[in-house]
């Protein structure tokens, strides 16, 4: 597994072709979002139980992402 990189400048510097952290997401915020409407659309297809999406949703607001 190759993580990917924080910002663009770090992405820059390491030459990744893949998008940052930062540029996938934006902020803490966008971070979450993307992961609340990932777990909707699971919800939706019934691939997750509503519980299960907002236990996710609460872990990213918790976690560390873009902070």
């Amino acid at each position: 597994m190759i993580p990917f990189a924080r910002t663009a400048a770090e992405r820059k510097a390491n030459n990744d072709p893949r998008l940052s952290i930062e540029e996938r997401y934006g902020s803490h915020d966008g971070y979450v979002e993307r992961v609340r409407a990932a777990a909707a659309r699971a919800v939706e297809q019934k691939f997750l139980l509503p519980g299960d999406a907002q236990a996710l949703i609460e872990t990213a607001k918790a976690s560390a992402v873009l902070r």
